[in-house]
């Protein structure tokens, strides 16, 4: 065995371990399934304390997800993890009916599932896994069977509807900027931007932006929207004149 480790069996030798019962950050209820990632972390679900817990590769505490409940980002007794290339995690959040999917840090990515018997629907899912593709492997334990998924890299659509390109207007202007966005599986928000400048968002279909005192000048205006899987488009420019009243 290496130096600093114990041979246990033939071939086999003890590194280290860590962990005790409890809640506390570090300790563990039903500890279940584990993943790690190309950094060596270690991610590890801790299933009836209802969260995600992650390490380093030697065992010291680096952070942790948890909220019991049916909300976005919470969980109900998941069972299994894994981590794709780009360092996300998904979570098999079994008594939910669901996956999630969540960043290295445990920032809510997005999720898909509900409990029922049709395709992309689910019945207690155990384990998820992800290959080299990003493709996506659930075991939708309860339905008896194995669901593929596919990234979804599809861009959506954007379009700055109103007003019209080479539109004037007088100073000081208000006006309000109409965007039309859609995506085969969702839009989660859309962003203005004036001469490249971030000046506002709206996550509401329809997707609308008001100015206010637009002073003399002429503006460019693009927008940008985001599907739930945070493929991104940025529209064609529109151009408009603010001038002064003559």
């Amino acid at each position: 065995c290496p130096a600093g480790t114990t041979q246990v069996v033939s071939g086999v030798c003890f590194v280290t371990k860590w962990g005790s019962q409890g809640t506390a950050d570090g300790q563990f209820e039903i500890p279940w399934g584990i993943a790690v990632d190309s950094s060596n972390n270690v991610f590890v679900v801790d299933t009836d304390n209802h969260r995600i817990q992650k390490f380093t590769n030697n065992g010291d505490f680096s952070g942790t997800w948890r909220s019991l409940g049916t909300s976005t980002g919470q969980f109900q007794y998941p069972l299994g993890v894994a981590v794709d290339r780009s360092g996300n995690v998904f979570v098999a959040d079994t008594a939910n009916h669901r996956i999630q999917k969540f960043t290295n840090s445990g920032t809510f990515v997005t999720k898909w599932g509900s409990q029922g018997t049709a395709d992309g629907q689910f019945s207690s899912p155990v384990d998820v896994v992800v290959d080299m593709s990003g493709n996506v492997f659930v075991v939708d334990n309860d339905n008896f069977r194995i669901q593929k998924f596919v990234a979804d890299t599809i861009p959506p659509t954007v379009t700055i509807t109103s007003p019209s390109n080479g539109s004037t207007f007088i100073a000081p202007a208000t006006e309000t900027i109409n965007v039309n966005a859609t995506d085969n599986l969702g839009i989660k928000q859309i962003e203005l931007y004036v001469n490249n400048k971030l000046s506002g968002s709206d996550k509401s279909y329809p997707y609308s932006i008001t100015l206010t005192n637009i002073p003399i000048g002429v503006y460019n205006l693009t927008a940008k929207a985001y599907d739930i899987a945070d493929n991104t488009k940025t529209s064609i420019p529109v151009t408009v004149n603010i001038s002064a009243r003559k």
